[in-house]
Parts: C-alpha cells; structure tokens; sequence
C-alpha cells in the first residue's frame, strides 16, 4: 500500500507499507519539514485526506497511522535512497 495524505488540499506526504513486514507497520514519506510541520500543528479535530481512505481527523490519523509508524523520512530523496538504494 501507499497513499498520499493531504490537508486543506495540499499534499504532506505519503504513506507506505513495508512490503517485508507484515505486521501492517509504516513508514512516512514527507514532502519537506514544512510539512511534517503543518501536520503537527493540526488540531486534533481537523481532517486530512488519505488517498484510497478518504477523510480521518488527525486524532485518529495518529491513533491508528503514527501508532504504527517505526520510520520517517522528511523527503522524498530519503525515503528513495533508502528504499531503492538509489
């Protein structure tokens, strides 16, 4: 799986799931600092837009995305290299 996940219409990243762990854990694709920045700053009410999910406020984004996240990579770059070893 991945899906990107946005707020008020503007992309902060992605959401991957590892394909060797099967224990549906995560890893966090950001598009910058700036957007794990605007994420963090949410209320908990607010909502976000979750490609292949629809809509989920950040309270349950964290409860249910965060809590099963082990890796954060602040840029598209990272996460590639990473990866891809590219």
């Amino acid at each position: 799986m991945s899906d990107s996940f946005s707020s008020k219409g503007v992309v902060l990243g992605h959401i991957h799931s590892d394909p060797i762990d099967s224990t549906r854990k995560f890893v966090i694709e950001f598009e910058g600092i700036g957007a794990l920045e605007t994420l963090c700053r949410l209320s908990d009410e607010e909502i976000l837009e979750i490609g292949g999910l629809g809509e989920i406020s950040y309270e349950d984004f964290k409860a249910k995305i965060f809590k099963s996240t082990y890796k954060l990579h602040l840029t598209s770059s990272d996460y590639i290299q990473e990866r891809f070893g590219k």
